[in-house]
């Protein structure tokens, strides 16, 4: 499968928003997995505001086990 968006880091929280279409789309669930706890501070606040339900995990592995 492809992606439908790509975010590079450093990103603002106007990228991110972007690439996701949080200001355009109805509430939908989000999966972050990133094993770096600084992208999970900066990245599931901006989307739990936009109201996107956040499912995170530092990996691919740990989401499968979580969810």
């Amino acid at each position: 499968p492809q992606a439908d968006g790509f975010l590079a880091i450093p990103f603002s929280d106007a990228d991110l928003l972007e690439v996701i279409g949080a200001t355009t789309r109805a509430r939908k669930c989000i999966v972050l997995a990133d094993d770096s706890p600084l992208i999970h501070r900066h990245t599931t606040p901006i989307l739990e505001e936009e109201g996107y339900d956040v499912l995170a995990a530092t990996d691919g592995a740990e989401y499968n086990h979580r969810y």
